[in-house]
């Protein structure tokens, strides 16, 4: 990691992405299909989830996080709804709308990289999101709750 630039990559499409693309610092590369993204996740070091409650949505559960972190990703996620309890590392998770903040965490991210215990991190936080979030534990969660006597 210490010998790699810093390169930043914005993704998606709507109306905030005008004034991110215009910095010459962030590469936009447009609006990306579900079956794409996963190759994305897996050619980056850290993605970062800036999601903002707004008065008629809140992240509810941000299945991007979890793709993310399975791929190997290390994420940094606004506290908006439910991202903080995918996450879990206080670390990553910075207050909505607060740049200062979202710097901070970015800086941790970092030093988790360039820590000799990166792939261990990683690993272990992908056993923890498949332990929790795979199809196989999700489904097997539905059927005991369908399950129980009504």
């Amino acid at each position: 990691m210490s010998n790699k630039k810093l390169r930043f990559y914005a993704v998606g499409k709507g109306s905030y992405l005008e004034n991110l693309i215009q910095s010459p610092s962030i590469e936009y590369l447009g609006h990306k299909e579900h079956k794409e993204m996963l190759e994305f996740y897996k050619n980056i070091d850290i993605l970062i989830v800036p999601s903002r409650t707004m008065p008629n949505i809140k992240e509810q559960f941000g299945r991007v996080v979890i793709e993310a972190i399975n791929a190997n990703s290390i994420v940094i996620c606004s506290d908006s709804g439910e991202l903080k309890n995918l996450v879990h590392d206080k670390r990553l998770i910075f207050k909505e709308n607060n740049l200062k903040d979202l710097k901070e965490k970015l800086n941790n991210a970092l030093s988790i990289l360039k820590n000799d215990s990166a792939k261990d991190y990683r690993i272990k936080n992908r056993k923890r999101i498949l332990s929790q979030y795979s199809y196989k534990t999700v489904a097997n969660k539905l059927i005991s709750i369908y399950k129980q006597p009504k």
